[in-house]
């Protein structure tokens, strides 16, 4: 009797274990939702990058309400531990329909000038929209040698 129970229990164990295997595999982890009201969103072409590959970082109005900035979306890339490598702080106004996007490269360049090193970094941006509130998302992607 204890072993058919044990037998019953390790199926349903590995048949739901493939179940979910195969829906963690179909998410997108670049898919984006569309919300009513204000939201950013902010997507990488991937995760995983070679040293001195350029980053093309996509700035999405996934909201309802027009977004602004005037410095580039307020692009900041750091270091897992706060440290800032990059700031993108070009004086461009900005204006950011609902659905629509910009996109921005990033050539892996600290502020000094030198390509960053291997590691993990997160990429934030920013926007503001009525009433000068601000909205802002990231993403961490991984650069390797």
């Amino acid at each position: 009797m204890l072993q058919k129970t044990l037998a019953v229990f390790m199926s349903v164990g590995a048949a739901s274990g493939l179940v979910v295997g195969v829906t963690l595999l179909n998410l997108d982890s670049n898919s984006l939702t569309y919300v009513e009201g204000a939201s950013i969103s902010v997507i990488t072409d991937k995760s995983d990058y070679k040293r001195g590959e350029p980053i093309q970082v996509r700035v999405v109005n996934t909201g309802t309400i027009p977004l602004e900035t005037s410095t580039q979306w307020n692009l900041r890339i750091t270091g897992l531990s706060g440290m800032i490598m990059y700031d993108g702080g070009e004086h461009t106004d900005s204006f950011l329909p609902p659905g629509l996007d910009y996109t921005i490269m990033w050539n892996q360049t600290k502020n000094d000038g030198d390509i960053v090193l291997e590691g993990l970094y997160r990429i934030s941006v920013e926007g503001t929209y009525a009433g000068g509130h601000t909205i802002q998302d990231w993403v961490t992607v991984t650069v390797w040698k």
